[in-house]
């Protein structure tokens, strides 16, 4: 999926809240997703890597999902991987 980071939560693991599309079907989604300390995350450009901490309101990212999504609204899930696209 790929979207706008709404919201950051940081209580006992990172949420954050992207507004976009899921790829392969361009349906509009808005998602809850959990980083954990498996969660990959990187910078688009330079393919290098990222933390947390470089993650911001109003980014645009490209998310991997891990694990089944939960449908509520939002719906909720955790990310195998962000890219952090600009």
């Amino acid at each position: 999926m790929a979207g706008t980071i709404k919201d950051i939560r940081t209580e006992e693991k990172t949420q954050i809240l992207v507004d976009g599309t899921e790829l392969m079907t361009q349906q509009p989604l808005l998602i809850w997703l959990t980083l954990d300390e498996d969660t990959v995350i990187k910078w688009a450009e330079a393919d290098a890597g990222a933390t947390v901490a470089d993650l911001a309101v109003g980014q645009v990212v490209e998310a991997e999902l891990s694990g089944p999504v939960m449908e509520s609204y939002p719906y909720r899930s955790s990310a195998a991987k962000v890219t952090i696209v600009k």
